[in-house]
């Protein structure tokens, strides 16, 4: 019976958050990069910076293991520039404040494992640096205790500080060296003791006399707004107020000496050596002084000072779990919460505009452009324009002249003459909020805060470059009473509001920003024909929606759009808009059946329900093909005009035609070209220049609900793609990744299929691993007879069948000589971690290498018994190792019949479960807290896994304020084993 309470008490909290000691935090970042090794990187601080210390080996002992200080880089290293926005997090400056870390690390999480599920996850990823260091004080951290060796690090900064008390630590250290490298526009800290969102100012000399209050930074204004944002990212308690009040350090919590907030702030354009200390540390065998004596173009972030709550360590039981970060409740617990925040702070340190259409739609004489704008507060105004010419550097530098008014320099557009460079103005943009983030606001109005542009187009023949132009927050400028009286100090607001700001901190790092941003919706422009001579076609609608960021450089980060459904004939001119066809040999262009098996859970999610909740299979068909022409989009297996007969490339355009079927689940599908073709590694995406980051296009069905992304009640969605070497795409997989739409949790799934060969333009025999999955022609997962693998690789070739006799036959032809091979018994290939099961599912069937002369696209036949089984060859991976296609299709199918079978019996367990869940709810939330309180006493040793309610925590809290009071007053000693300069506060 316990051990039936403690399995569904377990389920009940299957999803919680959970802390994590120090070794157990390393491991997690180890295995995220791991998982995610181009989006996300790991640093040892010790190592980047050998001079932080003098003498080799470990400078502490973390709980049996040699200290160091994790930092962590997360960004798209793909498209990784020198400029791109950088903002920093620490975890836990003080060891024993526990909420901090945990926050970074979910947060990291969170945004590697939806990076190719959301696109503003994607965004975030492709046009920020995220700097983490998860556990600051790693020696605090794993000993659970405020300090680095009783010395504390948020008392070693040089802010009014000795030069012997300051860069004692090497977590200070650390931070310095890492400051002393980027250019952070933002920092956010996290600490416990109390709840509070707090900013500048925070030290001693910036205190008005004699209300003790704090002065006015020179970037107040930002401060507050951004601040503004974050709090309502965080939420609201059960009482209607904010969770986390906000205002200065020095009014909420108490102005400190040493700090690393003030420090962070102003420690590139504040005097030195007061405040700005020169340090000279004795420990660890001593410390360059040079290291704290600061450019100017260096340290100048945004800070945020997070308390977040009055216990360091709160219970488990009060973290909260992964469903609460997509909405916003009062029940929510703390990690989501600060996940929000931390997330709205990311998204702030830069604006941006999104395009919901690329490239924007030309049809009839008109141009419709839909976008909304993140990162900001507001646009303050701007301008929807045309550029004479293609989207160029040229087209950049007219659109960059744009002083509020107009384009100094530059020629107006006429009906009768548009110039490469000239201008003219579609539309005039006023003040307006921004969108902001909707990753926690997916029920909001689709057309919330989205600026539409709808305009005649009255000009010449010609190529045009559509573009937006805005200041953003220029009320950010504003001041009051600045202290010290100067302008706006921070990177942050220095790019945003200034005409024109270049700071170069070295060859790796600077930003080059001005107040005008110019925002591309595509890499090429659109051409404007004449009128049709013929009435135009019908104008279809568009059934898919999707976004994409016209980022600085111009380049969309999803560069797809719906097109509609062509006349008959030649369909290269749809209304206006004409693309011309690509320069192609004499190429056979074909058309190819895909089929998607998404399997996507029930509308309802949870551990329990999980129990008896049959899997749906929600079934796409598709098509795939090329064409020579953009706008023939072919019927789902026909082309009027099968050749094209131009020269000089293979190129051609690749069109994606899926057919939605009517029950398809509500949710938001993206469709992206992998890497591969084997199945194994779809997730990682097939960049070229002409089809960024592999993204296809993407729709949404909502066909229950009253609001949210929206498709049309079409059964049909083209998704196209700019010109791309077909040759090159043979073999890899196109993906279909479904986001579902539960009130809860968002439940996600994929499915892919291998792009065939599709035009008569030779692709070389392949040397490496090619594997496809085969099952019955046009049978689901579920009713196919057998499945199974076939994998050709150079020295060895085998197949894998599963859930078939022993005593079937099974023969391979097509670009293999046509044979008949025997059935082994073998154990299944187990992923270390996964269940075995019986050793007759599974047998392999071997085939000689050299029969074989097979390329990426071609198809193969397997006949089991007298069934035909079809697959294509999918480009693979000599690392991948069948057992991993085996775990992905034997092993997935066998979960399902599994789960067909066992349905009946399931719901009657259910229920029983149900109404012994309805008993133990109460008893597994009481003694969660326990119960998570022994899990921290085996695995992380914490002292403080119980507080009693808060009331010992509140008693203690007052002795240490008293404390500090009496250390305040005396006089501190030097050393390793001496305190800080100031009071040791229970709260920062």
């Amino acid at each position: 019976m316990w051990l039936l309470i403690s399995f569904l008490c377990w389920l009940v909290a299957a999803d919680r958050y959970r802390y994590k000691d120090w070794s157990q935090m390393m491991g997690y970042f180890h295995g995220l990069s791991a998982k995610y090794p181009g989006l996300i990187e790991l640093y040892v601080a010790e190592e980047m910076y050998p001079h932080m210390r003098q003498g080799t080996g470990s400078w502490a002992d973390c709980r049996g293991k040699p200290c160091y200080i994790m930092l962590v880089r997360m960004t798209n290293e793909s498209s990784l520039k020198p400029s791109r926005p950088e903002l920093f997090f620490s975890g836990a400056l003080h060891g024993n404040e526990r909420l901090g870390p945990a926050t970074v690390a979910e947060m990291a999480g969170f945004l590697l494992e939806n990076y190719a599920k959301d696109q503003e996850v994607r965004w975030l990823l492709d046009t920020r640096s995220i700097w983490l260091a998860p556990t600051t004080n790693p020696y605090g951290y794993a000993h659970n205790t405020r300090e680095e060796q009783r010395m504390d690090p948020n008392r070693d900064f040089p802010y009014l500080q000795r030069p012997e008390m300051c860069m004692r630590t090497m977590t200070a250290r650390a931070v310095n060296e890492l400051y002393r490298e980027r250019q952070f526009r933002m920092m956010v800290t996290f600490h416990g003791g109390m709840r509070i969102l707090s900013y500048e100012w925070g030290s001693n000399d910036h205190v008005k006399r004699p209300q003790g209050t704090s002065t006015e930074a020179p970037d107040d204004k930002a401060q507050v707004a951004i601040a503004k944002k974050m709090q309502a990212a965080a939420g609201k308690d059960a009482g209607g107020s904010w969770w986390y009040p906000m205002g200065t350090m020095t009014d909420t919590v108490y102005p400190v000496d040493g700090g690393m907030e003030d420090w962070s702030y102003a420690a590139s354009w504040e005097p030195s050596p007061n405040p700005i200390s020169v340090c000279k540390p004795t420990t660890y065998g001593g410390y360059p002084e040079e290291r704290t004596k600061y450019p100017s173009e260096a340290i100048r972030s945004i800070v945020y000072l997070v308390e977040m709550d009055d216990l360091k360590g709160p219970p488990e039981s009060t973290l909260g779990d992964s469903s609460e970060v997509h909405s916003i409740s009062p029940r929510d617990g703390h990690i989501s919460r600060n996940m929000r925040m931390s997330l709205t702070a990311v998204e702030m340190i830069e604006p941006d505009i999104l395009f919901t259409a690329v490239p924007p739609t030309v049809l009839r004489g008109r141009i419709s452009l839909r976008f909304y704008a993140l990162g900001c507060d507001h646009v303050t105004q701007g301008a929807v324009v045309l550029v004479g010419g293609a989207c160029d550097d040229r087209a950049r530098e007219v659109l960059g002249r744009w002083d509020g008014h107009g384009f100094p320099g530059a020629t107006s557009m006429s009906p009768s003459s548009a110039p490469a460079g000239s201008v003219h103005v579609l539309q005039s943009l006023g003040k307006s909020e921004c969108r902001g983030l909707s990753i926690w606001h997916r029920s909001r109005a689709r057309d919330e805060k989205v600026i539409t542009v709808d305009a005649a187009v009255d000009l010449p023949p010609g190529e045009y470059c559509p573009a937006v132009v805005a200041w953003f927050d220029q009320d950010w400028a504003e001041q009051g009473h600045p202290d010290p009286a100067l302008p706006p100090q921070s990177h942050l607001v220095k790019a945003r509001v200034q005409p024109r700001y270049s700071s170069h901190l070295s060859a790796t790092t600077w930003i080059e920003a001005s107040r005008t941003k110019v925002f591309l919706p595509a890499p090429a422009g659109v051409k404007v024909a004449a009128a049709p001579t013929q009435p135009p076609p019908t104008e279809q609608p568009n059934p898919v929606t999707t976004v994409a960021s016209a980022s600085q450089s111009g380049v969309p980060a999803a560069a797809s759009t719906a097109a509609p459904k062509p006349s008959d004939g030649d369909t290269s001119k749809t209304g206006s808009q004409t693309i011309q066809p690509p320069l192609v040999e004499r190429v056979d262009v074909a058309c190819a059946p895909l089929h998607f098996h998404v399997r996507q859970p029930g509308a309802q999610r949870g551990p329990i329900s999980d129990l008896w909740k049959m899997w749906a299979e929600g079934k796409i068909r598709g098509h795939v093909s090329a064409s020579g022409k953009a706008g023939v989009v072919p019927g789902p297996c026909s082309l009027a005009s099968p050749t094209l007969d131009v020269q000089t490339s293979t190129a051609a355009y690749f069109f994606v035609r899926l057919e939605v079927p009517t029950g398809l689940a509500d949710g938001i599908y993206r469709v992206s070209l992998g890497e591969f073709g084997d199945l194994t590694q779809t997730g990682r995406v097939f960049n070229m220049s002409s089809l960024p980051d592999g993204h296809v296009g993407s729709f949404a069905v909502n066909r229950g609900a009253a609001s949210g992304p929206a498709l049309a009640e079409a059964g049909v969605v083209v998704l196209r793609v700019a010109r791309v070497d077909v040759a090159t795409i043979t073999g890899r997989s196109l993906v279909v990744t479904y986001s579902g739409a539960a009130a809860k949790r968002a439940a996600v799934a994929q499915a892919a299929a291998v792009i065939p060969r599709l035009t008569k333009v030779a692709v070389a025999p392949s040397t490496v691993a090619m594997a496809c999955v085969w099952r019955e022609a046009g049978a689901s997962l579920l009713k196919s007879a057998a499945t199974g693998v076939l994998e050709l690789q150079e020295g060895q070739s085998t197949g894998w069948v599963c859930h078939v006799p022993q005593a079937t036959e099974i023969e391979v032809r097509g670009c293999c000589p046509q044979q008949a091979v025997d059935l082994v018994p073998s154990e299944e290939p187990r992923i270390p971690g996964t269940p075995r099961v019986r050793k007759q599912t599974l047998y392999t069937y071997p085939l000689p290498a050299a029969g074989c002369v097979c390329s990426p696209g071609d198809k193969v036949e397997v006949v089991v018994d007298s069934l035909v089984m079809k697959c294509v060859l999918g480009r693979g991976s000599a690392s991948v190792q069948p057992v991993e296609l085996y775990d992905r299709v034997c092993k997935a199918r066998r979960e399902l019949l599994t789960s067909s079978s066992s349905t009946s019996a399931s719901i009657t367990i259910a229920l029983i479960c149900g109404a012994v869940l309805c008993l133990l709810v109460s008893y597994c939330v009481v003694n969660s807290s326990l119960w998570s309180g022994e899990q921290e006493e085996e695995e992380m040793e914490l002292t403080t896994a119980v507080d009693e309610m808060g009331l010992k925590a509140n008693k203690r809290r007052r002795q240490r304020e008293a404390r500090a009071q009496s250390e305040a007053i005396g006089s501190s000693s030097e050393g390793v084993g001496q305190e800080g300069g100031g009071p040791a506060s229970a709260a920062e």
